[in-house]
């Protein structure tokens, strides 16, 4: 949930959701990334010239990358898969400032998608398959997209 006293603080990044409700998740990357237009990289972020994903979970990795790794290959929903290549970039209310700087500067080694799903159990033609289903979709993306995933 959104915190009331955040929320009258930060009004400029609170964000709902279609429904007309607070979006936890939207408030986050409004705070990580920032209203006041830094994208990630630290360039002034343009709506059309640096698509961004979040994705926001407020779970251990075991409960929720892997359940739904598991849940969505065994369905062959792909789409649901969540990166597992995750940065931890917000605890208990801090910013990692170090994380971001390497994110902009990408100084972190990380697999690629279909080798990270690999080293968490999936085949390797069905790694594969689901790497290409975010890949397809942030290719068609224009501007940030977040996605929630509460357990």
């Amino acid at each position: 949930s959104v915190n009331a006293e955040w929320a009258e603080a930060h009004p400029d990044r609170v964000r709902a959701s279609d429904n007309g409700y607070a979006a936890p998740e939207k408030c986050l990357a409004a705070e990580l990334v920032g209203s006041e237009g830094q994208s990630p990289s630290g360039s002034r972020a343009n709506p059309d010239d640096e698509p961004i994903h979040l994705e926001v979970c407020n779970a251990s990795f075991e409960d929720n990358v892997r359940q739904r790794l598991k849940g969505a290959l065994a369905r062959d929903a792909y789409e649901e898969v969540l990166d597992p290549r995750g940065v931890c970039l917000w605890v208990d209310g801090t910013r990692d400032e170090e994380a971001f700087d390497r994110l902009r500067a990408a100084s972190f080694a990380m697999p690629t998608l279909s080798d990270a799903l690999g080293m968490l159990g999936a085949d390797e033609d069905v790694a594969t398959a689901a790497a290409e289903t975010p890949a397809a979709r942030r290719a068609e993306q224009e501007g940030a997209s977040v996605r929630g995933d509460m357990v």
